[in-house]
């Protein structure tokens, strides 16, 4: 990708995006946005080794940078400046980024110590001003030139491992970890590098929908099915492919099923168009779902009656697109205009504006999910007297950063206060389920979790909840 092309186009993205923070900060009463990019998280407290880093995906919407302790300084008018935490370290070194068309769309100032960092920051925060939270979100939904050509190359990269993975797949029998780690040879990245873990599933594994429990023996299998994407400055592609090969009637019948949905998928992305309602062509997918196992003799009574059943929702149990999560697919509609239902209905809309039509291909975040986030905390700043004028309004701040799942593993950084918050409570609990201090919890830590309904179901209701401040309160 040609550097100066993509240049300019960052300059364009934060510029718009400059301007648009800069409107929601005057109409909800704020001066300053405060983006932190996360902070590290050790795998076990009986150990010393830490995850990779995963930064927030707000901190990301500006900017690739992959290292923790940074903060995204806004001020509507003003340049955004971009403080970086550049403290000696002879056990790791950060990791250079792919590319520097960035730096000039930032002034930088670097700072040798977290308290050096503290005093760079807007003072006196407090939590989650939610009308704030929300337009912000909002921001993310229609893609920037710059964005759509960062998707763009996460997906070509991603197709040159899928590719490989067909061409090694067709040409005799081999192990699910072979065929994983081919596709990481192919797409150049490490483990920690995909936007989720890749899904390399032959026979009958393809049924788990996650499985990553990489078989390590070759195997005959007439098909195999591989969920994996690619990243590229921040974003992602998150591409599925399915693949038989073999004769008999088995395979035979379920070469037929995999052509009858890949006809399915392009009729849907045909049918997409502006202002139509998710739920339609949620709807309608499960219709022609329901047509397809009829026709391949899985269903014995007529599409619509299995439908009308929840059969369908047996063999299609995501929908279109799998629920989303903000740090992985980017917010497509208000928390509050969103529905959730057994076959995870989305009330999102098809909008008009800037971005391209869903394609097939692949999703996109500022972040991977990498990985997923799964609640968001805000602050902002309590009101101080003017130091320059009394008659002026108290300046306000206001602070980002999102929590972090299993999968979204922090780095070496550093803790920007050992003080506790007089007015901030303890927030525990998160989308995997598994409770942390408020503090790691805010600074964008993780921890080791499952995954059960109850704690989603939680997690969901604490999205608003109060937290502590991770740059510290004076």
């Amino acid at each position: 990708m040609d550097r100066n092309t993509l240049e300019g186009l960052h300059r364009a993205h934060v510029s718009r995006l400059a301007a648009d923070t800069g409107q929601a900060l005057r109409k909800h009463g704020y001066d300053a946005l405060v983006v932190h990019s996360g902070a590290p998280q050790k795998r076990t407290q009986a150990d010393d080794q830490y995850w990779p880093l995963r930064v927030t995906p707000e901190f990301q919407h500006w900017l690739p940078l992959m290292e923790p302790g940074c903060a995204l300084v806004v001020e509507p008018g003003r340049k955004p400046r971009l403080l970086r935490l550049r403290e000696t370290n002879f056990w790791e070194a950060l990791a250079l980024p792919e590319t520097d068309h960035f730096w000039g769309s930032f002034d930088v100032v670097e700072a040798s110590s977290a308290p050096a960092m503290r005093d760079l920051l807007p003072r006196a925060r407090v939590a989650n001003p939610p009308q704030l939270v929300a337009a912000l979100d909002q921001l993310r939904v229609h893609k920037t030139p710059y964005e759509e050509e960062c998707i763009a190359e996460a997906n070509r990269r991603a197709a040159a491992g899928h590719e490989d993975l067909r061409r090694l797949f067709a040409d005799g029998d081999r192990p699910e970890l072979e065929l994983h780690l081919a596709f990481l040879g192919a797409t150049k990245q490490d483990d920690a590098d995909t936007p989720y873990k890749n899904i390399v599933a032959l026979g009958a594994h393809s049924a788990t929908l996650h499985h990553v429990s990489y078989s390590k023996r070759a195997q005959p299998a007439q098909s195999l099915l591989v969920d994996a994407g690619a990243c590229f400055a921040g974003y992602c592609s998150d591409v599925t492919r399915t693949w038989v090969k073999g004769g008999g009637g088995a395979g035979s019948a379920f070469a037929g099923l995999v052509a009858q949905v890949d006809a399915m998928q392009q009729r849907l992305c045909a049918q997409a168009r502006t202002g139509l309602p998710y739920e339609a062509l949620h709807d309608e997918s499960h219709r022609q779902v329901g047509g397809i196992l009829r026709e391949t003799g899985l269903l014995k009574t007529s599409g619509e009656e299995g439908v009308a059943a929840g059969v369908t929702r047996a063999f299609y149990p995501h929908g279109p697109s799998c629920a989303t999560r903000p740090s992985f697919r980017s917010d497509s509609a208000s928390p509050s205009s969103r529905a959730s239902t057994s076959s995870m209905r989305c009330s999102a809309r098809f909008a008009k504006g800037p971005s391209r039509a869903p394609s097939t291909g692949g999703s996109s975040m500022p972040s991977r999910p990498s990985a997923a986030s799964a609640s968001k905390t805000t602050w902002s700043s309590a009101k101080t007297a003017s130091a320059t004028s009394p008659a002026n309004p108290s300046p306000k701040a206001v602070a980002l950063w999102t929590k972090r799942s299993p999968r979204s593993r922090g780095g070496r950084g550093v803790d920007f206060s050992k003080k506790k918050s007089p007015r901030a409570p303890r927030l525990r609990g998160d989308l995997f389920g598994q409770c942390t201090p408020a503090i790691s919890f805010l600074m964008g830590r993780v921890s080791a979790a499952s995954s059960t309904a109850e704690p989603m179901a939680k997690a969901a209701t604490e999205r608003k909840s109060p937290g502590r401040d991770p740059f510290g309160s004076k």
